[in-house]
């Protein structure tokens, strides 16, 4: 529930066309942290699609690592149709 708001939160500061790349960083940083230390699959589905919506190389390179090695089918499937959407 704290990281589904954490997430929420984070969404908020998407990153302007004009944004900081240390800010785009920073940002993504934290959710593939989030990511990795979080336990249900609702949560991490949803920090997917939050790394889809930044769009920044180190949100691509995560969603592509989980869609070529995670061991749930549903969250593969889920980065998959992040990377879809570019």
């Amino acid at each position: 529930m704290l990281a589904t708001l954490i997430v929420g939160l984070l969404a908020l500061q998407a990153p302007a066309l004009t944004a900081a790349p240390a800010q785009t960083s920073s940002a993504t940083t934290t959710l593939i942290s989030l990511y990795d230390s979080a336990k249900d699959s609702d949560t991490k589905e949803t920090i997917l699609r939050h790394l889809g919506e930044r769009g920044d190389a180190k949100a691509k390179a995560k969603l592509l690592a989980i869609a070529q090695g995670e061991s749930d089918s549903d969250l593969r499937d889920a980065a998959i149709r992040q990377i879809a959407k570019e």
